[in-house]
Formats: structure tokens, sequence, C-alpha cells
């Protein structure tokens, strides 16, 4: 068993002073060639992950939060071009019925790809739906970063492995835990950003956000899929009032964050590189605010060094917008 009770509370400390903002960020449309799948799920991209070394042709993958299924595209120069679709969860299984996954985040290690639902209560209704509450993963190509598996989009292929221990994870969880299966409007629990490193699973949580501090949940990846035991690791982040992570995307030393306003407030979105080793925030820009929409998902397309800086190339999709709007931006840290 490992409990952190103790390096909670000192990262909280250590965090307490605010994150300097940054200047806006200039983007630069790119296309999409033919729709992304789905009226509804056009509309609500929420994730994605590029999972392959192969810098010539990049074989990606984005979640959405309206479906129970996720679906390919491949990168070329400036252009999305949507493939074939996966399904990832039944519509029935046994007695149960399932609705959509609420999928938010995407992310890649070790030869596999993950999925995760947001493991919070519906938002109209404040509903519980068992089908929110689950983590997915399936192997792909190292290279290619194809899976290494013929795909379905009417049935789940048996590579497809799935959990359901997160949701006690997070009730377990400090400070976090509080929060668990609250609804949205009273800052409850709602995962939107994943990243994996080094047999590690982060999970950024767009609330609760209490007293200017954001939280991602480690959690060994045994933990999830394994039979490993123990609580997450919590890390409170400094990111200002009402501000919650909205993805989370895995960089050398550490991670981009992509944040957003807790509930439905337009407040500008900034990227923050998180460094693995310190656990310290540094600002890389601010997005500009599109009224009644919001920056969901930050997608690295490069990432390069020189003259002791790095620079990030990276895509923001955006929810409510068709196909995600997708839009590069350029970081430097």
């Amino acid at each position: 068993m490992y409990r952190f009770a103790t390096l909670v509370s000192v990262c909280f400390i250590a965090f307490a002073a605010p994150v300097a903002s940054a200047n806006e960020l200039q983007g630069r449309d790119w296309g999409v060639t033919t729709k992304f799948r789905g009226d509804k799920a056009r509309l609500e991209l929420s994730g994605a992950i590029c999972p392959g070394n192969d810098s010539q042709k990049k074989w990606c993958l984005v979640v959405n939060d309206e479906k129970r299924w996720a679906q390919f595209f491949s990168v070329k120069e400036d252009k999305l071009k949507p493939k074939n679709s996966i399904l990832l969860l039944a519509k029935k299984e046994g007695g149960a019925k399932f609705k959509e996954i609420d999928a938010e985040a995407a992310a890649y290690d070790d030869g596999y790809v993950y999925v995760t639902g947001s493991h919070g209560m519906s938002r109209k209704k404040c509903k519980f739906r068992q089908s929110q509450y689950f983590v997915f993963r399936f192997p792909v190509d190292d290279t290619t970063g194809q899976p290494t598996f013929q795909i379905s989009s009417k049935e789940v292929a048996p590579e497809i492995q799935r959990s359901g221990k997160l949701r006690q994870i997070i009730k377990d969880a400090p400070f976090v835990g509080a929060f668990a299966e609250k609804c949205l409007s009273d800052n409850g629990v709602n995962v939107e950003g994943l990243a994996v490193s080094n047999g590690l699973m982060y999970f950024g949580v767009r609330g609760p956000s209490t007293d200017g501090q954001a939280y991602v949940l480690e959690v060994p990846v045994d933990r999830v899929f394994g039979n490993a035991t123990g609580d997450a690791l919590i890390h409170n982040i400094n990111l200002g009032d009402q501000v919650g992570i909205r993805d989370l995307a895995r960089v050398n030393d550490g991670l981009l964050i992509l944040t957003g306003h807790v509930n439905e407030g337009d407040i500008a979105p900034e990227i923050f590189f998180w460094n693995l080793e310190t656990k310290h925030p540094t600002v890389l820009g601010e997005l500009p605010v599109i009224p009644g929409k919001k920056a969901e998902t930050v997608l690295v397309i490069d990432e390069k060094s020189s003259d002791n800086k790095i620079n990030y190339r990276v895509l923001v999709l955006y929810d409510g917008l068709q196909n995600g709007n997708p839009t590069e931006y350029e970081l430097e840290r």
C-alpha cells in the first residue's frame, strides 16, 4: 500500500503563489479532408493522441464524449484525414445497457493507447451512468501507431481491455474524493485529461477546483489494469480561481496542461508545461477566447530543442466547433 497525504500537503504549500499569465498566442487553422463521423460526435471531439514514432505519417486517434466509439485519423502537412472508427463499449453486455462513454482524453505509453471516460455525473440532469466510469486500453504498433489487431466499428475486439477501478480510486483520493459523483455544477469530479508515462497514469480533472487549485491524480497503470493496490497520489497545481484542467499531453521531461473554466464561463485557456520531476508549472501561452466554445484537446505534433530552448507545435481542438476546428499553435520554453 502506498499513501501520500504528507506529500500532498507539501505540494499545496509549494504552489501557493499564483502563476503569471502569458501573452496571447496566434493560431493557424488546419483543414479536415472529410467530416469526422457522427453529427454530434464531430462537435464534441474531446481528446486525441498520435502514438507512433513515424514522423512522416502520423496515425492518430480522436475520442468524443457522445458515443461508444473512437475514430482514427492521419496527419499530413496541415490536414487531418478521418479514417475508420473503433468500438470501445458494446450497447449491451449481459443484462447491462450502456450509453455513451463520455470519453474525454486519450494517451499512449509502452505499446498501448489509453482512453478515459469522464468519471463524472451527466451535466444536464446530474445522473449516474456506469458507461462513463471506465478506462480502456488496446495495443498498437510502436512505429506506426496502428492497432495490432483487426478493428471494428460494430463489435468490441477482445484485445480492448476495460477497467472500472478508477471510480473507487477517485472516491478514496485526498481532496478530490469529497467531490466524487457530485453534480458538475457543484464542483463535482470530471476527468478531462490523461497522460501516461513510464507506467504511471496522470488524470487531470476539470473539477473540482478549490482555492485556486486544480488537481492531477497519479496512479500506476498496474493499479488500473492489474492487481496492484493503493491510493492515488494527488498533485495540486495553482492555476487560478475556477480554473480546471481540460487536457494533458506528454512531452519530454513533463506534461503540457491545457486549462479552462471549471464550468461554463468564458475564461482564456492557457497551456502550461508541468515538470514531472519538480512538479512546477510554467505558463507557455494564452489562447484566444471563443465565446461559448471550449479549447478541449491539446495534441503535440512536434517537439524540438535548440539554443537551450524547447519548441512545441501543438494542435488544439475545440468543443462545439465542427471537426474540432483544429488550430496550430507554437510554444516555446
